[in-house]
């Protein structure tokens, strides 16, 4: 092919750890259906990201530029020689997924993309907060002119101040002709600039990093997008993995529409392989075997039920009441046993990954024995009212299994998913905002021992508040592999701040560190109570509060600390008096 008959493709490529991933790949072999030369010009590259750039990319130049326009500017100067030979330049950058295989990039290409001027996938749109990243594909009448190089130029200094629609616009005032590539029914669901495509081959990656609050506003935050990239047939767990250094998981998982409501029926499972079920319950009071075996009544696969607990004493009350009162109860139950475990330190958390690590863990032909584990355990939570703890073991075992038949099926229907744990706790609890309460700096040191690689949730982890779980077993292979007995303290040493309970918020982040995706599952009564109450809360906090939505969390969040910096020294004050009154108490006691 002739130098002029080239079709030539300018990427730019943003990481913030210079490494290039399975997106990139995807993208640039999709680009190579319609380009004849692809130049992947990076803002920086890890020794691995330029190896892996070099075997993708004809040509990989590595620029310093302040955004993806002015990094695109750079990369077109520096293949001037190449654009100016070429007989088409595409210019865009990696924040994208696609091309998705339920599209014809072709068909959609020859049906509506014009020979002469320039196109973009989708009409462009003035600057704002939230603009879909820059895709524009001229050919030589439109960029062989001074309007071209003068606005590429300018955007090498670009801060924020340039968009594609001004070059769109530029070119369109030079006599270039532009147009947008677009199915006709775009128009019905387009969505402020930001588009959830029905048949374009390319789908914009900032609906799922952008801020929450920022989609809330202009009314993007639709879940229906990742569900229209799960039906194209794109591999999901490329974008879980891409994800997972993208934005901290609570902010992904309100991005994608985490939350799934558990409908009962029909209660069948779709034709296929049935998952491998186990149920892990640690039941330290064996009077509460009963209350677990209600909830597992109606498994709709075979199972098996492995009970931990803390003494041979215990071990046979509760082989003695499951004889008696649970064993008739359990559909499709195959195999029943009890462990003993080593030790009580860590209760259900170290009954879990250490007394059951075989269940978890590769077998000897390097698969597992079960699919999917379910963790449940005897909660009481003695150190709370009854009505508080009582609220606490219904909230979490009516969203695991008022359904379980969905449950799993969440896990038949997405490879990707990894872990499906009840929503946060919130009904009697101060957890809104501050859960991780004492345990992150114990957490964060963990995960560093454990190469958790997960950028930290602000105020709440995305958690299984109560230790109970659905996941697949491989999901928790950083736990698994790397804790022992030594690592948890005894009984003195199991409250906030300890091991146990910055386990307890590492669950999910240790999924999503293996490349899955985490979701909060619920039944329509907890949701209906939760959501209720949350509503009403929020009225409670925010009645007062003017402005948007953003602007309402804005200045609540400055208010909220401005109080507390003033409340500080009082507080301090107050507590070195009580601390002085107390020792002066003993002190007289002493002298008595």
């Amino acid at each position: 092919m002739t130098a002029a008959a080239t079709r030539l493709a300018i990427v730019a490529h943003r990481d913030p750890r210079g490494e290039v991933g399975d997106r990139v790949d995807l993208l640039v072999a999709g680009l190579r259906t319609i380009t004849d030369r692809v130049v992947l010009v990076a803002d920086a590259l890890s020794a691995a990201g330029r190896e892996r750039a070099d075997a993708l990319a004809d040509r990989v130049v590595v620029a310093q530029a302040g955004s993806v326009l002015a990094l695109i500017a750079a990369g077109l100067a520096a293949v001037d020689d190449e654009v100016c030979a070429a007989a088409s330049v595409l210019v865009t950058d990696t924040e994208r997924y696609g091309p998705l295989p339920d599209r014809d990039m072709l068909g959609i290409l020859a049906a509506g993309a014009p020979t002469t001027g320039a196109w973009t996938w989708t009409p462009t749109a003035p600057r704002q907060h939230l603009e879909p990243s820059p895709w524009l594909w001229a050919h030589r009448d439109a960029f062989d002119g001074e309007t071209w190089r003068r606005w590429w130029r300018a955007a090498r200094d670009d801060r924020d101040t340039l968009g594609v629609h001004d070059l769109v616009l530029a070119l369109q005032r030079g006599g270039a002709r532009v147009s947008a590539i677009r199915s006709h029914q775009d128009e019905r669901i387009q969505r402020a600039v930001l588009e959830v495509p029905l048949e374009q081959p390319f789908f914009e990656r900032l609906l799922f990093t952008a801020d929450p609050g920022d989609l809330e506003q202009h009314a993007l935050g639709d879940p229906g997008a990742w569900r229209m990239l799960q039906g194209s047939g794109y591999p999901m767990r490329v974008i879980a993995r891409d994800l997972q250094q993208a934005a901290p998981p609570r902010q992904v998982a309100t991005t994608i529409g985490a939350m799934r409501v558990l409908e009962r029926w029909p209660e069948e499972l779709s034709a296929g392989p049935r998952p491998r079920l186990a149920v892990i319950a640690h039941v330290y009071y064996p009077e509460a075997l009963p209350e677990i075996g209600v909830m597992l009544q109606h498994m709709p696969v075979d199972w098996t039920l492995i009970v931990t607990t803390g003494s041979e004493e215990s071990k046979a009350a509760i082989e003695h009441r499951f004889e008696r009162e649970v064993s008739s109860w359990l559909q499709r139950l195959q195999h029943f046993e009890v462990r003993v475990v080593e030790s009580n330190r860590g209760r259900d958390i170290s009954a879990f990954l250490l007394g059951c690590s075989d269940v978890l863990r590769t077998d000897a032909a390097g698969g597992h024995p079960f699919d999917v584990v379910l963790k449940l355990h005897s909660k009481r939570s003695p150190q709370d009212p009854y009505p508080r703890a009582t609220r606490f073991q219904e909230h979490v075992l009516g969203s695991l299994l008022g359904a379980p038949h969905a449950l799993l099926q969440l896990f038949i229907d997405e490879p990707e998913l990894g872990m499906a744990m009840p929503p946060q706790i919130h009904v009697g609890y101060p957890t809104l905002g501050r859960a991780w309460f004492g345990n992150r700096p114990l957490a964060e040191r963990l995960a560093r021992r454990l190469g958790i690689d997960v950028p930290f949730d602000d105020g709440s982890p995305l958690a299984p508040f109560g230790s109970m779980f659905a996941a697949r077993p491989e999901a928790l292979r950083p736990l698994v592999d790397s804790l022992g007995w030594h690592d948890f303290p005894d009984e003195s040493g199991y409250r906030d701040g300890g091991v146990a309970h910055a386990v307890e918020r590492l669950f999910a982040y240790a999924a999503i560190s293996e490349g899955y995706i985490v979701r909060t599952v619920t039944s329509p009564e907890v949701a209906a109570e939760s959501h209720q109450m949350l509503e009403w809360k929020l009225q409670e906090i925010l009645q007062d509060v003017p402005g948007t939505s953003r602007q309402q969390v804005q200045l609540a969040s400055a208010a909220t600390r401005a109080a507390a910096a003033v409340a500080g020294p009082a507080v301090r004050v107050l507590k070195g008096l009580r601390l002085a009154a107390r020792r002066a108490l003993w002190s007289g006691r002493g002298a008595r």
